[in-house]
């Protein structure tokens, strides 16, 4: 990936349409459908439509075609976890069905470009920055990434508020504390749970030495626990100064995607706590969900609410 193409998407994806999101989200038309039944399930009628639309809008996909994103990104995310054969082939192929999918939109968007995020990269394909296999590497990313994950930060936050009260009533008095406590949902219970990286020289770690060569599980929930950088780190405080969690990754492997996915989380819950005040779990029915290993992260596979 060059230089050049990274400041490009960059610059686009954390200023002009974070911008368009923002207001999209201000007439989401979903909670519309949700909010006369007095009840749903946060995880396929909200958490996943509600990125999913944001990030097929951002490429140019047409609305009929983004149901088939969720089972793509579903198949894919099977990739970064321990999967059997049957499960790395269904990966496999939604990989292949979406680059096939995206070369023929690239392909529109050189003979007709829009407002969109793939006539961006078709721009820059002419201007020599990036050439078509980059192009489609890069929204199969954003696809898959800017989707699962936003769609789990937005599951683990809304049960955290349920699960404290406290916090929940301090979000609906004071608003303004909304950026507060999407990083502090990131912090105790983020969509990331670990990373795996590969020394490329030989390292010590706690009295430990490796050589170059080796596989490390990071932990990056323990991490975000770290008593010593966050005091009281089992709290879940809304208000919490200087929470520099590693939600989003650090330097070279920070997520290029992050204003997105603050905005997104961000404009969800507020549109939540105006509109469903009342929102709580759903009485005799329990969520469900998957134990993701090697870690122990886990995923909301439904979370049944009322309000």
């Amino acid at each position: 990936m060059f230089d050049a193409e990274i400041t490009c998407r960059t610059q686009y994806s954390t200023t002009r349409r974070t911008t368009t999101c923002a207001v999209g989200l201000s007439n989401c038309s979903i909670l519309d459908a949700q909010q006369p039944h007095g009840r749903m399930d946060v995880v396929s009628d909200l958490a996943y439509p509600l990125p999913a639309n944001i990030i097929a809008d951002m490429l140019g996909m047409p609305a009929g075609d983004r149901e088939q994103l969720r089972r793509w990104s579903q198949d894919i995310e099977g990739v970064l976890h321990y999967a059997d054969a049957d499960a790395l082939r269904a990966s496999q192929r939604s990989v292949l069905e979406m680059q096939d999918y995206l070369r023929r939109i690239v392909a529109d968007r050189r003979a007709h470009p829009q407002d969109d995020l793939i006539s961006m990269f078709a721009a820059a394909e002419r201007d020599g920055v990036v050439n078509e296999d980059e192009i489609v590497a890069n929204c199969v990313l954003l696809l898959f990434a800017g989707h699962e994950t936003t769609a789990i930060l937005i599951a683990n936050g809304l049960t955290l508020l349920m699960a404290h009260p406290d916090q929940l009533t301090q979000l609906k008095s004071r608003p303004e504390l909304m950026a507060s406590a999407v990083e502090e949902m990131l912090r105790c219970d983020g969509p990331v749970v670990s990373v795996v990286r590969e020394s490329t020289e030989p390292v010590s770690v706690a009295g430990q030495d490796f050589g170059a060569g080796q596989l490390f599980y990071l932990a990056v929930y323990a991490g975000n626990h770290d008593p010593v950088v966050f005091p009281d780190p089992a709290r879940f405080d809304i208000t919490r100064a200087h929470n520099r969690h590693l939600g989003f990754g650090i330097g070279t492997y920070y997520c290029l995607g992050a204003a997105l996915a603050r905005v997104e989380a961000g404009e969800c819950f507020r549109l939540l706590l105006e509109r469903l005040p009342g929102i709580q779990p759903a009485a005799n029915q329990a969520p469900q969900w998957t134990f993701v290993p090697p870690l122990g992260g886990k995923r909301y596979d439904t979370l049944p609410v009322e309000f």
